[in-house]
């Protein structure tokens, strides 16, 4: 255990510390591992790789920063770190040569999992042992697939099948050695992999973990559909969105929600998978507010209006809907997600009247007994339509918008050209434009000598 505790100590400070090409690696040669309960151990570090209070964990902010779902007070914007500033202005530079705690961070959680996963090489697997050794392979599959997801959504452009093999993808880093060469994959042999490592990691993973901040079967087939969603791949979003529903499905009935500070325990029965964002300030009382257009789409019945928001001053609002059960942003999987997945791949297929099952049976867990109406005789782009606020609605401030403002602006039907005023001046972000694609920190591109984006 002494050893664990180098170990974690080591990784903490190594990104203040280590100025290699990533700035996030544990030092294996100076810790040992002496039982697979070590393993586990370092795995359920949550403070790491799922999140915490204090802005550490895997998960990057950049999700949230620059989309359209909140108005940030101008006068806080002198406040902020450059980088948060910055991303939400559009700048063309948001590091301004300084390094990312997000980017470090997420790195940091790759390097803890290939360090996981050579360890686990040195215990050999047998019937005393499987369970054990199986969970510590497939969550070091998961997480690192995961990483990877969530750092593919904002360091590389929008997955399109004609131009993924000449696109930039990540770094792909698979051992804990920082001395190593390392290049940038194409977007298609990054999407490959991350969808190699959440595969071998399916048969592992148990059904059902103990605690939800541990990876599962469940976890990863969510993972799996918010994959296939974003490559428009919906017969395998839906696909995995089933597995899923088949093992979790529970809906909360938010009537029976008392409108508190922070309504939803992390404990409730839809989360599948619990995970923070690196930060919330940005949610701060008197920092910003909720769109107040988006605002507006909330029907005076929605209890979704309550129980996600306070208005602080008349008209205005902040999130308080976090299924972390504080003021962190929920960032994890949860089953009214799926249930959206689910919806829109029906829809995009063409079976309009099984997507609004199943939009009509989450909506009618979020309005208030007897005043939800179901949706019917839709038209396909109607139903589409309708999804897609409903999933804008419900999953705002789980860092989904961003991603869905990259995939959905490759339609005409769906682009959004995204707008700020900032002292009286209007900014603006056109859909397919180059500043979504955040660029890679500049010190990593000076150590590493990889290829910068384009902005």
């Amino acid at each position: 255990m002494k050893n664990y505790i180098l170990l974690i100590l080591l990784i903490s400070t190594c990104s203040a510390s280590c100025k290699k090409y990533l700035d996030a690696k544990p030092q294996s040669s100076l810790a040992t591992i002496e039982n697979l309960q070590d393993l586990q151990a370092l795995l359920d570090n949550t403070k790491q790789l799922n999140g915490d209070d204090y802005g550490v964990g895997s998960f990057p902010i950049f999700g949230e920063l620059g989309t359209d779902d909140y108005i940030m007070n101008e006068e806080y914007l002198n406040y902020i770190f450059i980088d948060r500033r910055n991303a939400y202005l559009w700048k063309q530079d948001i590091f301004e040569g300084q390094p990312s705690v997000d980017w470090n961070n997420a790195y940091q959680g790759i390097f803890y999992t290939n360090y996981i996963l050579e360890q686990l090489e040195n215990f050999e697997r047998n019937p005393g042992n499987s369970i054990y050794w199986d969970n510590i392979k497939g969550s070091a599959l998961f997480y690192r697939s995961w990483i990877y997801f969530n750092l593919v959504q904002l360091f590389s452009p929008q997955y399109q099948q004609n131009n993924a093999k000449t696109a930039l993808g990540l770094p792909l880093v698979f051992s804990s050695n920082i001395y190593q060469n390392i290049s940038r994959a194409n977007l298609e042999d990054t999407y490959a992999q991350i969808l190699l490592d959440l595969k071998s990691a399916i048969s592992f993973l148990p059904t059902k973990a103990i605690y939800n901040t541990r990876p599962s079967k469940a976890a990863a087939y969510s993972l799996f559909s918010n994959i296939y969603l974003q490559q428009s791949n919906y017969n395998q979003a839906k696909l995995y969105a089933d597995s899923v529903l088949l093992l979790q499905n529970n809906l909360i009935d938010y009537n029976s929600i008392t409108n508190t500070a922070f309504p939803f325990s992390y404990k409730n029965p839809e989360v599948i998978f619990l995970a923070s964002n690196s930060d919330s300030y940005i949610n701060a009382e008197g920092a910003s507010q909720v769109d107040t257009s988006l605002m507006k789409t909330y029907a005076f019945t929605d209890l979704r209006k309550a129980l996600f928001f306070n208005e602080s001053a008349p008209n205005v609002y902040n999130f308080k809907g976090n299924y972390t059960g504080y003021d962190k942003f929920f960032c994890g999987y949860a089953v009214d997600e799926i249930y959206l997945i689910r919806a829109e791949a029906k829809a995009r297929l063409g079976n309009t009247n099984s997507a609004l099952e199943d939009l009509n049976l989450l909506l009618s867990k979020r309005y208030e007994n007897g005043t939800f109406n179901p949706y019917k005789n839709l038209t396909q782009s109607e139903v589409i339509k309708l999804i897609l606020l409903e999933r804008r609605k419900e999953l705002i401030f789980r860092s989904r918008r961003w991603p869905d403002l990259k995939r959905l602006n490759l339609s005409p039907a769906f682009a959004v050209t995204l707008k700020r005023v900032i002292e009286n001046n209007t900014i603006t972000l056109p859909p397919n434009d180059k500043r979504y694609v955040y660029p890679i920190p500049n010190d990593v591109i000076v150590r590493s000598n990889i290829p910068q984006n384009e902005r």
